[in-house]
Order: C-alpha cells, then structure tokens, then sequence
C-alpha cells in the first residue's frame, strides 16, 4: 500500500492508541470505519450482517491492537480481520440455514437492459468472489499483492492469478458487450 498521508496518520495513530490515548482510537475509527463497513458489505450483501461484522471487526481491533508489532502493517491486518470475521458470519448463517433467504430478498427486479453499453460494476459483480475480493482489495483500496494474499490467507501467485483472470474476464465482458444477469 502506497505511503499516504491517511497510512502515514494511521500508522502514528496506532502508536498513540498501543500507549492508551483513546482519542486516538476514536480518530482511528473514524478513518477506517466506513472502508471496514464497505469491505464488510461486499463480502456479504446484506447491510445488516456488515453492520454485525463492524462491530465485531472493531471489537477485536479493540483487544489484539496491543499485540500488533509493526504499526505499518495495521491496514492489512484490519483487513485481514474483517475478511475472517465476513467467512465466520457466512459459515455461521450457512449452518442456520439464513443465507438463502438473505439471497433471495436481495434478488432485484431486472430492470431494462441497454445493449449498447455493459455497467462495469454489474460486470464485476458476475465474477466470482474471489476475483472479486482481489480486484476491490487492489484497486478500491491499493493494497499490494502481498497484502491482499495476507488479507486472503493465500498465495501471492495465486492473487496476482485471481486479477490476471478478473482483467481478462471484464476486458471481454467489455469488448463483447456480454451480460449474464
């Protein structure tokens, strides 16, 4: 991730947090917030399970930013938290059973469709969800390959594979002006 002003103010943040200022906490959480919830959200479609998944992402910020060692790796690690705890909401509504009814009300009306162009974010909403994750991780939010294979728990090649296929996939979907809704 590139050394910006919001890292770089991150990055002094945390070391104000890890020695207990709260207000430093505060000004983090509102920096990292609605990206956390954004993530959040993409990942699992449903507002109120993002809201679920925030609140728990930041809980645990709460307890383990002690042990967070280097303060440049926060984001990634932020990350990496909401990305676990979105699969442990997911596995969780999938032993409950609530997942189909969740997709079935977010099912929308398909509204007319105009041939001559294709919506870029109706195309990447087709692509499977790993792809998915890697072209938002890398492009919404300018994490690294080796960040987003942190975030992701896998490999680098792998990532550099998921937006490799991803760009092929959207340049065709583009090109053509395919459309599977």
């Amino acid at each position: 991730m590139q050394r910006t002003a919001k890292i770089i103010a991150t990055e002094l943040l945390v070391l104000q947090v890890k020695s207990g200022d709260k207000a430093a906490f505060e000004e983090l959480y509102r920096l990292w917030m609605p990206i956390v919830y954004g993530r959040c959200l993409r990942q699992l479609r449903h507002p109120a399970s993002a809201q679920d998944a925030t609140s728990k992402v930041w809980i645990k910020i709460i307890k383990g930013i002690g042990r967070l060692r280097n303060p440049t790796t926060f984001a990634a690690w932020l990350m990496r938290i909401a990305h676990l705890t979105c699969v442990d909401i997911v596995r969780k509504q999938i032993r409950q059973g609530s997942i189909n009814q969740q997709l079935q009300d977010e099912i929308p009306n398909q509204p007319a469709v105009d041939e001559n162009a294709i919506d870029l974010a109706k195309a990447i909403k087709q692509l499977p969800d790993g792809q998915q994750q890697v072209l938002d991780l890398h492009y919404s939010l300018g994490f690294s390959i080796a960040e987003i294979a942190h975030i992701l728990g896998i490999k680098q090649g792998t990532v550099k594979s998921r937006l490799h296929t991803a760009r092929q996939s959207l340049k065709t979907k583009l090109q053509t002006g395919e459309n599977y809704e």
